[in-house]
């Protein structure tokens, strides 16, 4: 063969096999101009033998390639059913525009759509039986889920009837079409955000049935349950039952039993006592532990080995807890501060500048979607001046701290301290952080290593020490405890030992104090004040002696993770734990947590 006719073959994308006696062509692209062929045909409606009639307009198509694609059609057709033998098939409550996705889909292999398009595609493609197009669209409005949507009413006008078809909320909407998966996300965010979601009008509009529904649903996250005084003495007996009247307290039952809707019906009363005595399972809410970034070893500057992993506990789960890996953060930053804000995860990070690596040069907000385990850049959702302040204080190795009862984020560096309002615009769930005002200074200088809690609705500093200055030599840890008031700092009586690099939480009306470094040797040594006696008393060690670790309360207990250590606990060379440990409040005992899947030290945590 010679060079010409070879690269003739080539050219045509033809593969030619030959043998003695035979040879063998196969077109590459024979298929995908078929069906070219084929679509171009029906749009300009030659040989087409069949019209889609939607609601909108008509859609010519050939019957063999609707019943090759789609187990509906083929059933449609080859049954003795009157839209085999009619040139017409009427489909419906459905739109033009959604048939039309459908059918080019068929002829081309090709789907495209808008996101508001995906609730009706998706009831499409469920009744014409298209699975793996259902899967599609299903996980598509998984990344648009939120408190604001999830019972939300999604609807849709049916342009030739003008009747409004009402879709009650994609929680119900994927029950209708059978999206399991959808269905679950929805739920999961229900239970888990059900303070958010009990705001917005849909669940307002919510009907009887799927009112009872929200209510009866494992692990709903309600601080308190009460009545609607405004329903309906109709169906005030189903919604009243549906409380779980063990965990409510008796002045509220006291004041439903006296109201006027319930003390006169007796048959009502007995309902609640027995509902009041049966046994149910006790509400719990939705709670994880999310652990964020950090450094892997124990040197923690700013360009020292980080780590971007992410690791998830959850408290819910029966028998055996341990640590699961989420998606990590998009990149590793030198500082990583991770909040509950109204019940989203929301992490500022800071990355350091290649020609000075104390200053920051770049901070983000990104926020942590769990139903999809996907993290997202949210900065341009917060104010720039906002952000750029708690950048200053990160800077200068201050304290962010936040009030989840108040909604308020404080900024403290010791010299300088402000307060932020974190607020949720219920509309489209997003966040904004605004300055309400600047705190008094607790002392001249700056502080690092301090630690900054709310406790009573008062906010607290604690230990620390000064940074090292020309002017300041000074920097041996503090005892100090101080309670911020509006125009000063109140001291208060000291810690028993100075600590710098510890952890501190505040719970039930008491301060503990744990860990850290009097400069000299790390500790393992904790302490509790209670601000009502205003005495700090020792309690129980740790079990390691721990710095740069983290802290938080969950259910009574305090748990600790992470940090810089000593190769044992006699001491020696510095080394990154990956322990975890609890301490009960009642018991004033500590136990040993499941670990955590990688050592780190400095690192975000947050409950959510």
């Amino acid at each position: 063969m010679s060079c010409k006719s070879a690269r003739a073959i080539k050219r045509s994308k033809n593969v030619i096999k030959k043998k003695d006696d035979s040879f063998l062509m196969e077109t590459k692209n024979y298929a995908s101009k078929f069906m070219q062929t084929l679509n171009e045909t029906r749009s300009s409606k030659q040989l087409v033998d069949v019209t889609l009639v939607a609601e909108g307009g008509d859609i010519s198509a050939h019957r063999l390639i609707l019943s090759l694609s789609s187990e509906y059609f083929r059933c449609m057709f080859s049954a003795n059913m009157k839209e085999s033998s009619t040139s017409e098939v009427p489909m419906v409550g459905c739109d033009y525009d959604i048939v039309k996705i459908i059918v080019d889909f068929f002829y081309t292999g090709v789907f495209k759509a808008f996101n508001d398009q995906l609730p009706r595609l998706l009831q499409l493609c469920d009744m014409l039986q298209l699975d793996e197009l259902k899967e599609i669209c299903s996980q598509q409005l998984e990344q648009h889920v939120n408190p604001m949507n999830c019972l939300g009413i999604w609807h849709y006008r049916n342009r030739k009837t003008f009747i409004y078809i009402f879709f009650q909320g994609l929680w119900q909407f994927a029950e209708q079409v059978r999206a399991e998966t959808l269905q679950l996300q929805c739920e999961r965010l229900i239970v888990s955000r059900f303070p958010t979601v009990s705001q917005s009008e849909e669940f307002l509009s919510l009907d009887l049935n799927p009112l009872l529904r929200v209510s009866h649903l494992k692990n709903l996250n309600c601080e308190r349950e009460k009545i609607n005084t405004e329903d309906e003495k109709s169906q005030l007996r189903e919604i009243l039952l549906s409380v779980q009247w063990n965990g409510v307290c008796e002045e509220v039952n006291t004041q439903v039993m006296q109201h006027d809707l319930v003390k006169d019906n007796q048959d009502l009363c007995n309902g609640i006592r027995e509902a009041k005595e049966r046994e149910f399972h006790e509400r719990s809410v939705g709670t994880g532990i999310y652990v964020i970034g950090g450094y892997l070893q124990s040197r923690t500057g700013p360009l020292c080995p980080r780590v971007n992993t992410v690791e998830h506990l959850s408290l819910n789960t029966d028998g055996k807890q341990e640590w699961i890996s989420m998606k990590s953060l998009p990149d590793s930053a030198s500082s990583i501060q991770a909040f509950n804000f109204h019940g989203q995860l929301l992490c500022l990070l800071t990355f350091p500048d290649s020609s000075n690596s104390r200053i920051p040069a770049l901070t983000l907000w990104y926020t942590y979607h769990p139903l999809t385990n996907e993290w997202f850049n949210v900065t341009h959702t917060f104010g720039e001046e906002a952000t750029k302040s708690l950048q200053t204080c990160v800077e200068k190795q201050g304290v962010l701290c936040y009030d989840s009862k108040s909604s308020a984020l404080y900024a403290c560096t010791g010299k300088t301290c402000a307060k932020y309002s974190v607020s949720l615009n219920t509309d489209d769930d997003s966040l904004s952080i605004a300055k309400v005002k600047d705190l008094p200074s607790e002392c001249a200088e700056l502080l690092e290593g301090h630690a900054v809690v709310v406790c009573e609705d008062k906010l607290y500093l604690l230990g620390g020490q000064y940074q090292t200055t020309k002017v300041n030599n000074d920097n041996q840890p503090r005892i100090n405890l101080s309670r911020c008031e509006d125009t000063h700092w109140t001291p208060l009586s000291g810690m028993n030992t100075p600590r710098a690099h510890f952890a501190a939480v505040a719970i039930d009306g008491y301060i503990i104090a744990m860990g850290g470094t009097t400069g000299l040797h790390r500790l393992d040594t904790c302490e509790q004040y209670s601000i009502f006696s205003e005495n700090w008393f020792q309690i129980k060690s740790m079990e390691r002696p721990r710095t740069h670790f983290s802290a938080t309360t969950v259910n009574g207990e305090v748990y600790v993770m992470g940090g810089k250590s000593y190769a044992n606990r006699f001491g020696g060379a510095r080394k990154v734990l990956k322990t975890c440990e609890i301490y009960d409040v009642k018991s004033r005992k500590w136990r040993s947590g499941p670990p955590l899947l990688g050592h780190r030290c400095w690192f975000g945590l947050t409950v959510l």
